[in-house]
């Protein structure tokens, strides 16, 4: 009897330990992932994706290209998504709001940016006696320090006069920093967020071992979509005004506030809580679609002996108002309207090369024959033709119906477009001809 409690009890041991590493392993992806946006945030997000789909780019958020990609935004190398006249804003204010998503969600390389920052010096670290109290008030300690020495670095930058006064979102006035000071202060932000993520991290695996039941969901917080989509801002907005945090000011002039301490590892529990109900979610619409006539239409593209894998329910940034389904094959990413059984998106796994060798014409009945293939129910003849041509190794042909809209702008159309490399290899696939208004 005493070997059999002993054996569960080791084995509950190790299923914490597996969550907790799993946790600390993926933290960069899941902080990402989970982060809290506001309105102007997803549509940043939103109308970035919808400039990533345009142009045929193999990039997904939360990736290193999504990251290079928002630096080169940050650079003005992206200037259809910061300036005006563009497809993508239509004013230098909704310009200004993809700048601030940005910085925000851009992280610089620690380790390229300041390779001579150093660890806290073991002399300082908590000594091993120390209660686990003791360590976490001392990491508390250091991210108020932490944010100290950030504003005295801000106050330093303000003396050279590298700024101007500008009205933030909330009508208030803030400092934006400007030449050389806007990326010094930019780059020391990001260096600074990542250390408080790092203490913050540190903290919450103290707390966990402290109290080994706050790696799983809270059982207070609410298991029910509805009243969680309603409770968590509700709790956000409390603890943003009386829990633990601090606020960084941004090269902007924004203000950052930052859960800290037990307020953050409250949060990382209503996370959790998100990630348990995400999860019974995707199971459960994916029992409830018939996904038979998905796979039949990707058999007819791939053939009969085709492996498939649901991976998971996604939104389109045209129609972020419904569901659809993701598909993988040993090769492929498909995504499909599963209520109406049709291909919005087909992407290559491995990345197609970039190389020249079959002329425009050629290239353009490869399209033609691959809309015919997988959506045979567009009559291109109706459609509004055109072509676009990257860098001389990319090639994108376009079919727009002019007759509705794709958008609230009143500039964009449904469409259907097929990326292909010099050779005739897919970049990508992209049918929003049913997401029309």
């Amino acid at each position: 009897m005493k070997n059999k409690k002993l054996f569960y009890t080791i084995l509950l041991i190790v299923a914490v330990g597996g969550i907790f590493l799993l946790a600390v392993w993926q933290r960069e992806w899941i902080g990402c992932k989970l982060a809290v946006k506001t309105p102007e945030d997803k549509w940043a997000e939103q109308t970035i994706l919808a400039y990533i789909e345009a142009q045929g780019l193999d990039i997904h958020p939360c990736t290193d290209r999504y990251n290079a990609l928002l630096k080169g935004i940050l650079l003005g190398d992206v200037p259809e998504l910061i300036k005006t006249p563009s497809t993508f804003i239509k004013s230098d204010e909704e310009g200004q709001y993809i700048l601030v998503y940005a910085s925000e969600n851009f992280h610089t390389p620690q380790e390229l940016l300041f390779p001579n920052t150093t660890e806290v010096p073991a002399s300082e670290a908590v000594p091993p006696t120390a209660s686990i109290q003791q360590e976490k008030q001392a990491i508390l300690q250091e991210i108020y320090t932490l944010v100290d020495q950030y504003n005295a670095f801000l106050e330093k930058e303000k003396a050279t006069g590298n700024y101007m006064i500008v009205q933030l979102s909330d009508g208030s006035e803030g400092v934006q920093f400007t030449n050389e000071s806007a990326w010094k202060v930019f780059t020391e932000m990001g260096r600074v967020d990542k250390l408080i993520a790092d203490l913050n991290e540190k903290y919450y695996e103290l707390s966990v071992k402290e109290y080994p039941s706050m790696a799983y969901p809270n059982p207070d917080i609410p298991s029910d979509p509805g009243r969680l989509n309603i409770e968590y801002p509700a709790w956000l907005d409390k603890e943003f005004k009386n829990g633990s945090k601090v606020i960084l000011v941004t090269d902007f002039g924004e203000k950052r506030s930052l859960l800290v301490g037990d307020s953050y590892v409250e949060q990382k529990q209503w996370e959790q809580q998100f990630d348990s109900i995400n999860a019974q979610a995707r199971q459960a619409y994916f029992a409830s679609i018939d996904a038979e006539p998905d796979f039949e239409i990707i058999r007819r593209i791939e053939g009969a002996d085709v492996q498939i894998t649901f991976k998971d329910v996604s939104h389109s940034p045209y129609r972020t108002d419904k569901p659809y389904t993701l598909y993988e094959t040993a090769t492929m990413r498909y995504t499909l309207d599963s209520t109406q059984h049709l291909v919005v998106g087909i992407s290559p796994i491995t990345k197609a090369q970039h190389a020249n060798g079959l002329s425009v014409p050629e290239l353009e009945k490869l399209a033609r024959d691959m809309i015919a293939l997988v959506s045979p129910e567009i009559n291109l003849d109706v459609l509004e033709y055109s072509f676009n041509q990257k860098e001389e190794l990319s090639f994108f042909f376009r079919w727009e119906d002019l007759t509705k809209p794709l958008l609230d702008d009143g500039r964009s159309y449904p469409f259907v477009q097929v990326g292909l490399t010099g050779k005739g290899e897919l970049l990508n696939y992209v049918n929003t001809l049913s997401m029309s208004r």
